[in-house]
Protein backbone atom coordinates (compact mmCIF):
# COMPACT_ATOMS: atom_id res chain seq x y z
CA UNK A 1 0.00 0.00 0.00
CA UNK A 2 0.98 3.64 0.03
CA UNK A 3 2.23 6.06 -2.59
CA UNK A 4 4.90 5.46 -5.23
CA UNK A 5 7.96 6.68 -3.35
CA UNK A 6 11.04 5.03 -1.84
CA UNK A 7 11.81 5.75 1.80
CA UNK A 8 13.25 4.16 4.93
CA UNK A 9 10.88 4.13 7.87
CA UNK A 10 12.01 3.03 11.35
CA UNK A 11 10.22 -0.07 12.68
CA UNK A 12 8.08 -0.54 9.56
CA UNK A 13 11.23 -1.40 7.61
CA UNK A 14 11.71 -4.35 9.97
CA UNK A 15 8.64 -6.13 8.55
CA UNK A 16 9.26 -8.99 6.15
CA UNK A 17 7.69 -9.30 2.70
CA UNK A 18 4.78 -11.55 1.95
CA UNK A 19 2.83 -10.69 -1.18
CA UNK A 20 0.97 -12.28 -4.07
CA UNK A 21 1.81 -15.94 -4.49
CA UNK A 22 0.66 -18.77 -6.75
CA UNK A 23 -0.99 -21.52 -4.74
CA UNK A 24 -1.61 -25.20 -5.31
CA UNK A 25 -0.04 -27.52 -7.85
CA UNK A 26 2.01 -25.93 -10.67
CA UNK A 27 0.42 -25.78 -14.08
CA UNK A 28 -1.99 -23.72 -16.21
CA UNK A 29 -4.53 -23.37 -13.39
CA UNK A 30 -1.97 -22.00 -10.90
CA UNK A 31 -2.22 -18.48 -12.32
CA UNK A 32 -5.89 -18.49 -11.38
CA UNK A 33 -4.99 -19.34 -7.79
CA UNK A 34 -2.99 -16.28 -6.83
CA UNK A 35 -3.39 -15.34 -3.18
CA UNK A 36 -2.37 -12.17 -1.38
CA UNK A 37 -0.48 -13.37 1.72
CA UNK A 38 0.29 -10.09 3.53
CA UNK A 39 -1.69 -9.27 6.66
CA UNK A 40 -0.93 -5.52 6.96
CA UNK A 41 -0.32 -2.57 4.68
CA UNK A 42 1.18 0.86 5.32
CA UNK A 43 -0.67 4.08 4.67
CA UNK A 44 0.76 7.58 4.52
CA UNK A 45 -1.44 10.04 6.39
CA UNK A 46 -1.51 13.86 6.06
CA UNK A 47 -1.08 16.11 9.10
CA UNK A 48 -4.14 16.16 11.36
CA UNK A 49 -6.54 19.03 10.77
CA UNK A 50 -5.14 19.83 7.31
CA UNK A 51 -2.15 21.70 8.73
CA UNK A 52 0.07 22.28 5.68
CA UNK A 53 3.11 22.82 7.86
CA UNK A 54 2.44 19.75 9.98
CA UNK A 55 4.10 16.38 9.96
CA UNK A 56 2.90 13.55 7.79
CA UNK A 57 2.84 10.16 9.50
CA UNK A 58 2.62 6.50 8.57
CA UNK A 59 0.45 3.82 10.07
CA UNK A 60 0.06 0.08 9.66
CA UNK A 61 -3.44 -1.22 8.98
CA UNK A 62 -4.40 -4.88 9.35
CA UNK A 63 -6.05 -6.49 6.35
CA UNK A 64 -7.52 -9.44 8.25
CA UNK A 65 -7.61 -10.90 11.73
CA UNK A 66 -4.16 -11.26 13.26
CA UNK A 67 -3.59 -13.84 16.00
CA UNK A 68 -1.48 -13.31 19.10
CA UNK A 69 2.22 -13.81 18.34
CA UNK A 70 1.51 -13.89 14.58
CA UNK A 71 4.18 -12.17 12.50
CA UNK A 72 3.15 -8.98 10.75
CA UNK A 73 4.09 -9.06 7.08
CA UNK A 74 3.46 -6.61 4.26
CA UNK A 75 3.88 -6.62 0.51
CA UNK A 76 6.91 -4.83 -0.89
CA UNK A 77 5.00 -4.43 -4.16
CA UNK A 78 3.97 -6.25 -7.32
CA UNK A 79 7.35 -6.47 -9.02
CA UNK A 80 9.64 -8.90 -10.79
CA UNK A 81 12.18 -11.13 -9.11
CA UNK A 82 14.89 -8.86 -10.56
CA UNK A 83 13.63 -6.03 -8.38
CA UNK A 84 13.39 -8.18 -5.27
CA UNK A 85 16.87 -9.60 -5.74
CA UNK A 86 18.47 -6.24 -6.55
CA UNK A 87 16.85 -4.15 -3.81
CA UNK A 88 16.09 -6.69 -1.08
CA UNK A 89 18.43 -9.64 -1.65
CA UNK A 90 15.87 -12.45 -1.89
CA UNK A 91 13.62 -14.23 -4.39
CA UNK A 92 9.98 -14.54 -3.28
CA UNK A 93 8.30 -17.92 -3.72
CA UNK A 94 6.16 -18.43 -6.83
CA UNK A 95 5.86 -14.75 -7.64
CA UNK A 96 3.13 -14.23 -10.31
CA UNK A 97 4.58 -10.80 -11.19
CA UNK A 98 7.96 -12.05 -12.39
CA UNK A 99 8.94 -11.57 -16.05
CA UNK A 100 11.66 -12.40 -18.57
CA UNK A 101 13.25 -9.84 -20.88
CA UNK A 102 13.03 -11.39 -24.35
CA UNK A 103 14.71 -8.40 -26.02
CA UNK A 104 16.33 -5.21 -24.75
CA UNK A 105 14.29 -3.15 -27.23
CA UNK A 106 12.63 -3.30 -30.64
CA UNK A 107 15.97 -2.82 -32.44
CA UNK A 108 17.23 -6.05 -30.89
CA UNK A 109 13.98 -7.81 -31.80
CA UNK A 110 14.24 -6.51 -35.38
CA UNK A 111 17.75 -7.89 -35.69
CA UNK A 112 16.57 -11.26 -34.46
CA UNK A 113 13.71 -11.29 -36.97
CA UNK A 114 16.16 -10.60 -39.80
CA UNK A 115 19.08 -12.81 -38.84
CA UNK A 116 17.59 -15.70 -36.87
CA UNK A 117 14.09 -15.87 -38.30
CA UNK A 118 15.27 -14.93 -41.80
CA UNK A 119 12.48 -12.46 -42.57
CA UNK A 120 12.98 -9.95 -45.38
CA UNK A 121 13.98 -6.41 -44.48
CA UNK A 122 10.82 -4.83 -45.90
CA UNK A 123 8.63 -6.99 -43.64
CA UNK A 124 10.64 -6.06 -40.56
CA UNK A 125 10.59 -2.35 -41.49
CA UNK A 126 6.82 -2.45 -41.88
CA UNK A 127 6.56 -4.16 -38.50
CA UNK A 128 8.62 -1.36 -36.98
CA UNK A 129 6.02 1.17 -38.10
CA UNK A 130 3.34 -0.84 -36.32
CA UNK A 131 5.44 -0.96 -33.15
CA UNK A 132 5.88 2.84 -33.24
CA UNK A 133 2.11 3.21 -33.06
CA UNK A 134 1.85 0.81 -30.09
CA UNK A 135 4.74 2.59 -28.33
CA UNK A 136 2.65 5.77 -28.17
CA UNK A 137 0.19 4.14 -25.79
CA UNK A 138 2.10 1.58 -23.69
CA UNK A 139 0.09 -0.22 -21.05
CA UNK A 140 0.14 0.63 -17.35
CA UNK A 141 2.73 -1.98 -16.38
CA UNK A 142 5.19 -0.56 -18.93
CA UNK A 143 4.57 3.04 -17.86
CA UNK A 144 5.40 2.13 -14.27
CA UNK A 145 8.98 1.18 -15.17
CA UNK A 146 11.26 3.86 -13.66
CA UNK A 147 13.73 4.41 -16.54
CA UNK A 148 13.51 4.65 -20.32
CA UNK A 149 15.79 1.65 -20.71
CA UNK A 150 13.49 -0.47 -18.57
CA UNK A 151 10.41 0.80 -20.40
CA UNK A 152 11.97 -0.20 -23.74
CA UNK A 153 12.59 -3.78 -22.66
CA UNK A 154 10.25 -6.29 -24.28
CA UNK A 155 9.16 -8.80 -21.67
CA UNK A 156 7.30 -12.04 -21.26
CA UNK A 157 5.25 -11.93 -18.07
CA UNK A 158 4.78 -14.98 -15.92
CA UNK A 159 1.13 -14.42 -15.19
CA UNK A 160 -0.88 -15.45 -18.20
CA UNK A 161 2.23 -15.94 -20.39
CA UNK A 162 1.50 -12.41 -21.62
CA UNK A 163 3.86 -11.04 -24.24
CA UNK A 164 4.66 -7.31 -24.25
CA UNK A 165 1.97 -5.82 -26.54
CA UNK A 166 4.60 -3.98 -28.60
CA UNK A 167 6.53 -7.17 -29.29
CA UNK A 168 3.36 -9.12 -30.01
CA UNK A 169 2.13 -6.50 -32.49
CA UNK A 170 5.54 -6.20 -34.17
CA UNK A 171 6.17 -9.91 -34.64
CA UNK A 172 2.64 -10.50 -35.90
CA UNK A 173 3.05 -7.65 -38.38
CA UNK A 174 6.39 -9.04 -39.54
CA UNK A 175 4.63 -12.35 -40.25
CA UNK A 176 1.90 -10.63 -42.23
CA UNK A 177 -0.69 -10.69 -39.46
CA UNK A 178 -0.34 -14.44 -38.90
CA UNK A 179 -0.78 -14.82 -35.11
CA UNK A 180 0.05 -18.53 -35.15
CA UNK A 181 3.32 -17.89 -36.98
CA UNK A 182 4.20 -15.14 -34.51
CA UNK A 183 3.39 -17.45 -31.59
CA UNK A 184 5.67 -20.12 -33.06
CA UNK A 185 8.47 -17.61 -33.63
CA UNK A 186 8.33 -16.40 -30.03
CA UNK A 187 8.34 -20.02 -28.91
CA UNK A 188 11.59 -20.47 -30.84
CA UNK A 189 12.97 -17.42 -29.07
CA UNK A 190 12.11 -19.00 -25.70
CA UNK A 191 13.82 -22.23 -26.75
CA UNK A 192 16.88 -20.30 -27.93
CA UNK A 193 17.14 -18.58 -24.54
CA UNK A 194 16.66 -21.82 -22.62
CA UNK A 195 19.36 -23.51 -24.66
CA UNK A 196 21.69 -20.59 -23.95
CA UNK A 197 21.89 -21.45 -20.25
CA UNK A 198 24.75 -23.66 -19.06
CA UNK A 199 22.27 -25.69 -17.01
CA UNK A 200 18.77 -27.03 -17.62
CA UNK A 201 15.63 -26.23 -15.67
CA UNK A 202 15.44 -29.87 -14.66
CA UNK A 203 19.01 -29.71 -13.38
CA UNK A 204 18.38 -26.53 -11.41
CA UNK A 205 15.28 -27.94 -9.72
CA UNK A 206 17.03 -31.22 -8.92
CA UNK A 207 19.87 -29.23 -7.32
CA UNK A 208 17.49 -27.06 -5.30
CA UNK A 209 15.51 -30.07 -4.06
CA UNK A 210 18.75 -31.66 -2.87
CA UNK A 211 20.23 -28.56 -1.28
CA UNK A 212 17.37 -26.43 0.05
CA UNK A 213 16.25 -26.67 3.65
CA UNK A 214 12.79 -27.68 4.79
CA UNK A 215 11.53 -24.09 4.94
CA UNK A 216 12.71 -23.28 1.39
CA UNK A 217 11.23 -26.53 0.09
CA UNK A 218 7.82 -25.74 1.56
CA UNK A 219 7.79 -22.06 0.56
CA UNK A 220 8.78 -22.67 -3.06
CA UNK A 221 7.09 -26.11 -3.46
CA UNK A 222 10.34 -27.28 -5.06
CA UNK A 223 9.51 -30.96 -5.33
CA UNK A 224 6.14 -30.20 -6.93
CA UNK A 225 7.84 -27.85 -9.39
CA UNK A 226 10.48 -30.47 -10.20
CA UNK A 227 7.84 -33.11 -10.92
CA UNK A 228 5.77 -30.72 -13.01
CA UNK A 229 8.60 -29.49 -15.23
CA UNK A 230 10.05 -32.99 -15.65
CA UNK A 231 6.87 -33.97 -17.50
CA UNK A 232 5.43 -30.75 -19.02
CA UNK A 233 7.73 -30.91 -22.03
CA UNK A 234 7.77 -34.68 -22.36
CA UNK A 235 11.16 -35.96 -23.51
CA UNK A 236 12.16 -32.54 -24.88
CA UNK A 237 15.84 -32.14 -23.93
CA UNK A 238 15.53 -28.40 -23.34
CA UNK A 239 14.07 -29.04 -19.87
CA UNK A 240 15.69 -32.35 -18.94
CA UNK A 241 18.80 -32.86 -16.82
CA UNK A 242 21.91 -32.72 -19.01
CA UNK A 243 24.75 -35.23 -18.69
CA UNK A 244 27.30 -32.46 -18.15
CA UNK A 245 27.37 -28.89 -16.85
CA UNK A 246 24.72 -29.21 -14.11
CA UNK A 247 25.27 -28.07 -10.54
CA UNK A 248 26.47 -31.04 -8.38
CA UNK A 249 23.59 -32.10 -6.14
CA UNK A 250 25.86 -33.73 -3.55
CA UNK A 251 28.03 -30.66 -2.96
CA UNK A 252 28.64 -29.95 0.72
CA UNK A 253 28.04 -26.61 2.46
CA UNK A 254 26.67 -24.75 -0.56
CA UNK A 255 26.85 -21.00 -0.05
CA UNK A 256 23.46 -19.29 0.43
CA UNK A 257 24.32 -16.98 -2.48
CA UNK A 258 24.56 -20.01 -4.77
CA UNK A 259 21.13 -21.27 -3.70
CA UNK A 260 19.72 -17.79 -4.24
CA UNK A 261 21.23 -17.49 -7.73
CA UNK A 262 19.97 -20.93 -8.81
CA UNK A 263 16.49 -20.17 -7.43
CA UNK A 264 16.35 -16.90 -9.36
CA UNK A 265 17.59 -18.65 -12.53
CA UNK A 266 15.09 -21.49 -12.21
CA UNK A 267 12.12 -19.14 -11.96
CA UNK A 268 13.27 -17.31 -15.09
CA UNK A 269 13.48 -20.59 -16.99
CA UNK A 270 9.96 -21.50 -15.84
CA UNK A 271 8.58 -18.41 -17.59
CA UNK A 272 10.18 -19.47 -20.86
CA UNK A 273 9.11 -23.10 -20.43
CA UNK A 274 5.50 -22.15 -19.68
CA UNK A 275 5.26 -20.13 -22.89
CA UNK A 276 7.05 -22.75 -24.96
CA UNK A 277 4.95 -25.71 -23.82
CA UNK A 278 1.57 -24.20 -22.89
CA UNK A 279 1.58 -20.73 -24.40
CA UNK A 280 -0.90 -21.55 -27.15
CA UNK A 281 -3.94 -21.10 -24.96
CA UNK A 282 -2.74 -17.92 -23.28
CA UNK A 283 -0.91 -16.08 -26.06
CA UNK A 284 -1.71 -12.39 -25.81
CA UNK A 285 -4.51 -12.80 -23.29
CA UNK A 286 -4.69 -9.84 -20.92
CA UNK A 287 -5.03 -10.83 -17.26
Amino acid sequence: GGVGVRMMVPLIDLLNHSGDQERGAPGPSAEGRVAATENVEWRLRPPPGGDEGGVWYMELVTLNSVADEEELVLSYGERSNDDFLLHYGFVPPRNPHDDFVLFEDWDAASEWLRTTEGLPGYAVEAAGQVVEVVYREPDEVIRQQPTERQRNRLRLRRRGNRVDPRLKAGVEAAYGGDAAAAQAALGRRCRQLLEGYATSLGGDLRFLCAQAGEVEEQEHALEALRRHYSTVGGPDPVLQVRPEGEEPCDAKAVEPAVLLAVTYRAYKKMILADFLFRGQSNYGVKR
